[in-house]
C-alpha cells in the first residue's frame, strides 16, 4: 500500500504531478512500510520546524515580464540558461527581418510563462536561478547588442568605402 508521499522529502504527492513540487525530485512513492521504518530522526530532518511548509514556486508573472524586456531572461529565471542564451540570439538574428524578430520575441514570452507553470504544478524539475547565471546572460547580452549594433553600423558605412558617397 502506498501513502502518495515524495521518498525525498515526505511531501504529499501531486497525482498528476512527474517530479515533487517541494524538494524537485523525479516521483518514487513510499510505501506505509518504508515510511514506518524511518526513525524520528530520519522524519525531523524532511519536514520544516513547526508548521511552516515551504514551497517552491516560480512567478509566471516575472517570467513574462523579464522575456518582454529581455528576451531569454524569463528563461534564465526559470533555470534554463542555455535556452535563454538561444532565445537571445536567435531574436536579434531574426530582427533583421523584423517579422522573425517579433515572433521569437513573442514566443519567448510564451514559453517563460509555461515553463514557470509547469514548475509550478510538478510537470518538471524546479529548476533555481543563479547569480551566476544572471551574469553570463547580462554579459551575453551586452556583447550580442554590440555585436549587432557594429555590424549594422558597418553595412552602414560600406556605401561610402565603395561609392565614396
Amino acid at each position: 500500500m502506498t501513502n502518495n508521499n515524495c521518498s525525498n522529502c515526505g511531501e504529499p504527492a501531486n497525482p498528476n504531478g512527474k517530479v515533487c513540487k517541494n524538494c524537485g525530485k523525479p516521483f518514487t512513492l513510499q510505501t506505509e512500510s518504508e515510511n514506518c521504518q524511518k526513525s524520528e530522526s530520519e522524519i525531523e530532518k524532511t519536514q520544516p520546524a513547526g508548521n511552516v511548509v515551504y514551497v517552491k514556486e516560480k512567478s509566471t508573472f516575472v517570467a513574462i515580464i523579464l522575456s518582454f524586456f529581455f528576451t531569454g531572461a524569463g528563461q534564465v529565471y526559470n533555470g534554463q540558461l542555455k535556452k535563454g542564451l538561444l532565445m537571445m540570439i536567435v531574436l536579434w538574428i531574426g530582427s533583421i527581418f523584423i517579422l522573425p524578430g517579433l515572433v521569437i520575441w513573442v514566443y519567448a514570452m510564451y514559453d517563460a510563462y509555461k515553463e514557470a507553470e509547469k514548475m509550478n504544478k510538478g510537470e518538471i524539475p524546479f529548476a533555481e536561478a543563479t547569480a551566476k547565471d544572471a551574469v553570463i546572460f547580462i554579459i551575453a547580452y551586452f556583447i550580442i547588442v554590440f555585436a549587432f549594433f557594429a555590424i549594422v553600423s558597418l553595412l552602414m558605412f560600406i556605401p561610402f568605402l565603395l561609392f565614396g558617397f
